[in-house]
């Protein structure tokens, strides 16, 4: 990746290619990824992608054989897979404590360290929030706390009151929901300030936006990230890129997309 083309052009060289990075993470998301474009996106954008998330409930539509295989394939590329939270809200709604304990075991026995915990689509009281992030650390996973709705703007306040909440009781990260960071069609500049400063930016990972979200268009997903490089530098943490945003984000970091 060094020896890339068009040398004049000067990537910024002091952003960090080796993993596991502890900041800079780009979290991509898989809704579904065949084995084949897992592969051939892989080939090229692996060095620039830290996570993968398995969105909605699409881990449950695969075969387990061919699920191994796809988690497997992340893992030689130094990615960590994990499983996104709607689907843990869905299984929580209707199977309780239960089936949430049942989705870590398997996460545990398919080699996934990771599952987000969040409450974007289906309310979930933050006392059983903080009960099923113990339950998932006592089963060995890594918890993905996220904060936010999909549905409804949070207040500044309450985004950054469960934040902490949800930082001492041991998240791995916290993610701030995509939802909440583009208000009438501009970046959420005093939410996305507000939680740069008071938190520990290693800590915070900002999702962007989506077609997937009612009213938002593709456009404004890559204002949110100019927004945030342009801002908090090329070591921010973003998730929700799509696997054809990878190498633009990766463009804006490094100062190709001014």
């Amino acid at each position: 990746m060094n020896d890339h083309a068009f040398k004049l052009a000067a990537p910024d060289n002091s952003r960090v290619l080796s993993k596991p990075r502890v900041e800079g993470l780009t979290m991509m998301m898989d809704a579904g990824l065949p084995l084949g474009a897992q592969r051939d996106w892989l080939g090229f954008i692996a060095p620039f992608v830290d996570m993968v998330k398995l969105v909605t409930g699409t881990a449950a539509l695969y075969p387990e054989a061919y699920l191994r295989e796809k988690l497997s394939l992340y893992r030689e590329h130094d990615i960590k897979p994990f499983i996104g939270g709607n689907f843990l809200e869905n299984v929580f709604a209707q199977k309780g404590f239960d089936g949430a304990e049942a989705l870590f075991t398997e996460c545990r026995s398919l080699g996934i360290e990771a599952i987000e915990v969040s409450d974007t689509v289906v309310p979930i009281a933050t006392e059983d929030r903080l009960a099923l992030m113990k339950l998932a650390q006592e089963i060995g996973l890594h918890a993905h706390a996220e904060v936010g709705s999909k549905l409804d703007e949070t207040s500044t306040d309450k985004i950054q009151y469960e934040i902490e909440l949800l930082m001492d009781a041991g998240a791995h990260i916290i993610t701030v929901e995509g939802a909440e960071l583009m208000q009438d069609g501009v970046p959420n500049t005093v939410l996305c300030e507000q939680i740069s400063t008071r938190f520990d930016q290693q800590k915070i990972l900002f999702e962007l936006c989506g077609p997937w979200l009612k009213g938002t268009h593709n456009w404004e997903a890559f204002a949110v990230m100019r927004f945030l490089v342009e801002t908090f530098g090329a070591h921010v943490n973003i998730g929700n890129a799509l696997p054809e945003m990878v190498v633009e984000i990766e463009a804006q970091r490094r100062g190709l997309n001014e």
